[in-house]
């Protein structure tokens, strides 16, 4: 009897209870979260996350807690929180995007008509430059080379454009400078693109702010978005006075 009961005793323990089993299927092996690394920005992009700036729609960008806005228009968007960019992409990508900026404003030195533009044009170029100097130091130190070069319509020439994976379509990053300079009405061109513009600048900011660990990165990113979508605000008012609809 007593050996008996020993192998009963000997078979419960080898099998796991019901509960147990339930317990196993409940909770499957998690997947990492580093593998959505790299889908990420690529599914922003393809469902139009980010505006264009030939397009005149303005998206919402994504923010974080970290640096709220003002502006409705650079608001919380879904699952923002899984709209990432990297440091590396983040100062490459941003660089020409200020460039194309300081290519704008350029031209609103000459050609718009009313003095707010002109003085709007001379703040832009001020603070974009400093930032391009800022981005390129950055870079240089933590990379060891000089920011790669991206072609105007947002993708990236020289060895390094396989690192930015699906960036290269990006809509945001481009202009349409031939409407700019042939617009009838050259401020009211300026102010519908340089908004777009600016919100994409916001919303990349926002981005790298999900994940940097450089404190010189995050206050760079927090300085673009406070600073452009005052400008933001500032354009919307200025369309509304003018031209009596939104912006």
């Amino acid at each position: 009897m007593t050996e008996r009961n020993n192998q009963a005793k000997s078979s419960i323990v080898g099998k796991a209870s019901p509960v147990e089993n339930r317990r196993t299927m409940a909770n499957p092996v998690a997947v990492p979260p580093k593998i959505w690394g790299g889908l990420a920005i690529a599914a922003i992009f393809l469902s139009g996350g980010l505006a264009s700036c030939a397009d005149r729609t303005a998206q919402s960008p994504s923010t974080t807690d970290t640096t709220p806005t003002t502006d409705p228009s650079v608001s919380s968007s879904p699952n923002s929180s899984s709209q990432t960019i990297s440091d590396r992409d983040f100062l490459t990508m941003m660089t020409a995007h200020h460039k194309q900026a300081l290519e704008m404003a350029d031209l609103a030195l000459t050609r718009a008509k009313r003095p707010e533009i002109e003085q709007l044009a001379r703040s832009i170029i001020k603070d974009q430059k400093s930032e391009i100097q800022t981005m390129a130091a950055l870079y240089k130190t933590a990379y060891g080379t000089e920011i790669p070069a991206m072609a105007m319509g947002g993708g990236m020439m020289g060895k390094d454009a396989n690192s930015m994976n699906g960036m290269n379509g990006m809509s945001g990053m481009k202009m349409d400078m031939n409407a700019l300079k042939n617009a009838a009405d050259f401020d009211k061109e300026f102010l519908q693109q340089m908004s777009v513009h600016h919100r994409t600048a916001a919303q990349m900011s926002q981005m790298v702010l999900q994940t940097t660990k450089s404190p010189e990165i995050r206050t760079l990113a927090q300085s673009i978005v406070k600073a452009q979508t005052a400008e933001i605000g500032q354009m919307q008012k200025w369309y509304q006075t003018w031209y009596k609809a939104a912006l």
